[in-house]
């Protein structure tokens, strides 16, 4: 059995080798090759040029939160008792760390060594004291 690290580490490999969507790359993962492709060439009418469609206001995204409702929120998931994410959230909200950097925190006598997450921060490591 692999290792969840190696099936990622292929995964990511494979999506940053091709240039397609994430519905055609998830049913092509499933096995449906044809699908795949018939995806890959359908065209989104919003962005067809002459398109009379408008496209969708963007949500609005929450940056950051209060320490207000990090408090409602980390109270929350104790009283349901999701010590997982309540875990979770408490590193993002203390160290600032993103979810897939969260396997990589290491605990030092000089702080917590965080490994980047995006591509351009794969070879970098961070220092939190």
């Amino acid at each position: 059995m692999r290792s969840i690290d190696e099936m990622c580490s292929r995964l990511q490999t494979r999506l940053l080798q091709s240039p397609e969507n994430a519905l055609s790359f998830d049913v092509r993962e499933r096995g449906y090759s044809e699908a795949a492709k018939r995806i890959l060439l359908t065209p989104n009418p919003t962005t067809l040029p002459g398109s009379a469609i408008p496209p969708k206001e963007k949500l609005y995204a929450v940056k950051a939160l209060s320490e207000d409702d990090i408090a409602a929120l980390l109270h929350h998931l104790g009283k349901t008792r999701h010590y997982d994410v309540f875990a979770a959230v408490t590193l993002a909200w203390l160290l600032g760390v993103r979810p897939c950097e969260m396997h990589s925190i290491q605990v030092t006598r000089e702080g917590f060594h965080i490994i980047g997450g995006r591509l351009q921060e794969l070879s970098a490591t961070r220092l939190l004291d």
